[in-house]
C-alpha cells in the first residue's frame, strides 16, 4: 500500500475509472532487443513505457530510458544472481537474489546499496525469488533458506524502505516463489508443496489457503489477480502443468489446466478474465480463454525455439500494447503491437476510493486502487476555482495506495478536489471545519 503525506486537506470520494484495453487484430509484434549480454536474465520491471530495468546472473543490472531501444549496464557491486526487481517510481527500487542479496537504489540505479536481512542466523543462506513493494516504505521479499527438503520458505518484510528486514513467515513450504498484491487489501504468495498464502490486511498477516491440491510434488510458480476476487495460479504437478482459477478471492479454486507437459510456465500476466501472456521454456504464449489453452506467438517461433537450452524467465506488460520478456543468453524481447485484447474483453472497473473522515478538521486519508501503472494527479481547489494544493503528481504502480493530508493550514470551508488518471478525471467535495 502506497502512502503519501502532505500538509494539506483530505477528502471523501467515490468515483469510477474505466480501464480499457485496446482493440486488437494480431499478436505477432514481438521483436528482439539488444542487451549486450550473453548471460541469463531473470527479472524485468518497467514503471512506464520508457523506463525499465532487467536483472540476472552474475550481478547484472540493465537500465533503459527509451523502452529498450538501448540498454545500459549499471554497477551492482556483486556477482550474485539477481532473480527479481521492483520499482515504486523512476528513482526508487530494489533487486533481490541469491545468498540473501537485496540491493536498493534511490536514484534510478545510478548507485545501488546493499541491504541486509540480518542479524538472523544463516542470513547469507537466504535466496530470494521475488520482491514487491506497495510504497517506498513497505515491501516483501520471498524465497527460501538453506537447502534440503524441509519447510524452508521465508517471507521477509520491511516497513522502512529496507533499512531493516524481519522474517515475517518461515516454513509452510520448501520455498516461496512469487508475491502479488491484488488490491482491496488482498495479497498472495505461491510456494512449493502446493502451498498458497493469502493476506487480507495488505500483508500484515498471512494464512495458508487450501487449493485442493495434495501432492507434495506440486509447485506453485506464479499467481496473478486482475482484482480482489478473480485470480489464477500456474505451477507444475508430477511433470504436468497445473492451472487453477478462483472468482471468490481464493476461497474455492477450479482446475483449468492439468494435462500439458513440461516445460512449465515461469511468468504470467493477465489483462482480464480471458486474456493473458505467459512464458514457458523457449516460448512466449498467450491465451484468450482464461488459460485453458495457450498458443505460441509465431514471430518468436523460428528465431530461437530451435535452441532447446534457451528459456524465458519473466514477462511484464505496462499496458496491453507494451510488454517485455527476458531470458537466457541475455535475451530481451519487446511487444510493441496492438495487443490480443478484443472489444469483447474490455475491462471496465468501478474503483471505490475511500477517504476518512469527511468533514475533517485535522488529518484524513484517501485510499484508491489501480489495476495498471499510469500517471495520477490529485489537486485541490477553492470555490473560486483557484488551485490551493497539488497533492499528487507521479506515475503510480498497480495496487492499493493511500494519500494522507493535514488540513490545518486551510481556512474553514468547502473545497473541490480533482483526481485525474490517464484520460479520466473525477471531482468531489470536501468540507474543512477548522
Amino acid at each position: 500500500m502506497k502512502n503519501y503525506t502532505t500538509q494539506l486537506c483530505c477528502l471523501i470520494v467515490l468515483f469510477t475509472f474505466s480501464f480499457s484495453l485496446p482493440i486488437a487484430a494480431q499478436h505477432n509484434q514481438w521483436v528482439k532487443q539488444s542487451s549486450g549480454l550473453s548471460s541469463n536474465l531473470y527479472g524485468v520491471f518497467f514503471v512506464d513505457e520508457s523506463t525499465g530495468w532487467a536483472v540476472g546472473a552474475s550481478g547484472k543490472i540493465l537500465h533503459t530510458n527509451n523502452g529498450g531501444t538501448t540498454w545500459a549496464e549499471q554497477t551492482s557491486g556483486t556477482n550474485d544472481n539477481f532473480r527479481a526487481v521492483y520499482f515504486v517510481s523512476s528513482s526508487t527500487g530494489w533487486a533481490v537474489g541469491d545468498t540473501g542479496t537485496i540491493l536498493h537504489t534511490s536514484n534510478g540505479g545510478a548507485t545501488w546499496n546493499a541491504q541486509t536481512t540480518g542479524p538472523e542466523p544463516f542470513g547469507n543462506y537466504n535466496s530470494f525469488s521475488d520482491v514487491y513493494f506497495t510504497d517506498a516504505s513497505n515491501g516483501w521479499a520471498v524465497g527460501s533458506r538453506g537447502s534440503g527438503n524441509g519447510d524452508n520458505g521465508i517471507v521477509f518484510r520491511t516497513t522502512d524502505g529496507g533499512n531493516t528486514w524481519s522474517n515475517q513467515v518461515q516454513g509452510s513450504a520448501r520455498s516461496f516463489t512469487n508475491i502479488h498484491f491484488a488490491g482491496g487489501g488482498m495479497a498472495w504468495i505461491t510456494g512449493g508443496d502446493h502451498r498458497l498464502l493469502r493476506s487480507e490486511d495488505n500483508g500484515d498477516t498471512w494464512s495458508v489457503i487450501n487449493t485442493g491440491l495434495r501432492s507434495v510434488s506440486t509447485g506453485l510458480k506464479n499467481v496473478y489477480f486482475t482484482d480482489a476476487d478473480n485470480g489464477w495460479i500456474i505451477g507444475n504437478s508430477n511433470g504436468k502443468i497445473i492451472g487453477l482459477k478462483t472468482s471468490d478471492s481464493g476461497n474455492t479454486w477450479d482446475t483449468i489446466v492439468n494435462n500439458l507437459s513440461a516445460p512449465f510456465h515461469t511468468g504470467v500476466h493477465f489483462f482480464n478474465s480471458t486474456t493473458a501472456y505467459a512464458v514457458k521454456g523457449s516460448r512466449i504464449e498467450h491465451t484468450t480463454d482464461g488459460g485453458v489453452t495457450w498458443v505460441t506467438d509465431t514471430t518468436v517461433l523460428g528465431s530461437i525455439l530451435d535452441n532447446t537450452d534457451f528459456s524465458f524467465h519473466d514477462i511484464l506488460f505496462i499496458n496491453a500494447n507494451k510488454g517485455w520478456s527476458v531470458g537466457g543468453r541475455g535475451n530481451i524481447w519487446h511487444y510493441n503491437g496492438v495487443g490480443i485484447v478484443s472489444t469483447d474483453n474490455i475491462v471496465s472497473e468501478r474503483v471505490v476510493v475511500k477517504a476518512y473522515p469527511n468533514p475533517t478538521n485535522a488529518t484524513a486519508t484517501i485510499e484508491f486502487t489501480l489495476n495498471q501503472s499510469q500517471p495520477v494527479t490529485l489537486q485541490l481547489f477553492n470555490l473560486q476555482g483557484k488551485q490551493v494544493a497539488s497533492l499528487l503528481n507521479e506515475t503510480i504502480q498497480p495496487g492499493t495506495h493511500q494519500v494522507t493530508f493535514d488540513s490545518n493550514e486551510l481556512p474553514k470551508g468547502l473545497y473541490i478536489y480533482q483526481l485525474q488518471t490517464g484520460s479520466n478525471a473525477e471531482s468531489g467535495k470536501i468540507f474543512i471545519t477548522n
